[in-house]
């Protein structure tokens, strides 16, 4: 069931100054951020971002823009208002990068996609950050700060915690809880060195990287943008793309370079976002841990299978 706080009847009275809109549909992606479709008279699409009740959307244009200047193809911003009258909320008008997700895709993906992804991926991990963690969108927020200072306290918060919890749940045992805090420590230097926090995507997987006829079309979605290091995205993709991996990596160090150790920096990063992920389900949405429990995996693969 898709949440419609908002509503079509709202958002088309919020678009008075967009009337060539004719039709609009609420798509079926979007959580905290609700997502609406716009059909103009000339068959031209735009997307409308409804932002969370309190917070403002002015990060995420800030994100689209630099990304944009950067040369990655991410969506074009159409406009923006901080607070709309008529919905109440933070909205933002994007265009319409064209085609379908990767995840929909029924053959083999093309190389050339994959590594096209990861140059553009590369050019939006090199804007800069001010801070760890999620991106404030507190309103009035313009800029892309975070609120953690180091980004061992973003990412290792509460991390004996949290592993606590997955004993709890009975997905780990005490055993494989002592290696996963072995694992940790033993990566603890790698997470320590990172000074300088970079934005990531925050959801970087197939379903955000687009193309039509085989071509590649762009990056869509900046709702999760967070300050961190430069292999926290490509740590997501990893997890739920695996054996895509390599090709992305390519593309990505064509733009930036990369150490010589880079895949074990990748995998250690997974292993610790999958612990906060599995953690967060626990807590806050104990009905969904089925769903997730595949990404203990990860986990297993790199720690307790090691």
């Amino acid at each position: 069931m898709i949440r419609d706080e908002v509503g079509s009847e709202r958002v088309g009275k919020a678009l008075k100054n967009l009337p060539s809109v004719q039709r609009i549909e609420r798509t079926t992606t979007g959580v905290s951020t609700e997502i609406y479709r716009l059909i103009l008279i000339d068959n031209t699409t735009y997307y409308l971002r409804v932002g969370e009740e309190g917070k403002t959307l002015a990060p995420e244009m800030r994100a689209h823009m630099l990304a944009r200047e950067k040369g990655a193809t991410v969506p074009v911003i159409i406009s923006f208002e901080e607070r709309n009258v008529d919905v109440g909320r933070s909205i933002l008008i994007t265009d319409e990068i064209p085609g379908s997700p990767l995840s929909d895709r029924k053959n083999e993906i093309a190389d050339q996609i994959l590594i096209q992804a990861g140059r553009d991926l590369a050019r939006i991990n090199q804007i800069r950050v001010d801070g760890f963690g999620p991106i404030n969108t507190e309103p009035g927020s313009t800029e892309l700060n975070a609120q953690h200072k180091t980004y061992t306290e973003f990412l290792l918060d509460d991390v004996d915690g949290k592993i606590d919890k997955l004993i709890e749940s009975q997905l780990i045992d005490e055993q494989g809880a002592n290696k996963l805090r072995d694992f940790i420590e033993q990566n603890r230097s790698q997470f320590e060195e990172v000074h300088e926090s970079h934005l990531a995507h925050g959801d970087f997987d197939l379903t955000h990287i687009f193309e039509e006829n085989n071509e590649y079309t762009g990056i869509i979605d900046f709702g999760e943008i967070q300050g961190a290091s430069i292999y926290q995205d490509l740590a997501h993709f990893y997890i739920y793309s695996q054996k895509h991996i390599d090709k992305l990596v390519e593309g990505y160090k064509q733009i930036t370079n990369l150490p010589d150790d880079y895949m074990r920096r990748i995998r250690a990063e997974a292993v610790v976002f999958v612990i906060n992920k599995l953690a967060r389900i626990v807590e806050f949405q104990p009905d969904r841990l089925p769903k997730f429990k595949k990404l203990l995996r990860v986990i297993n693969n790199e720690v307790l299978n090691d």
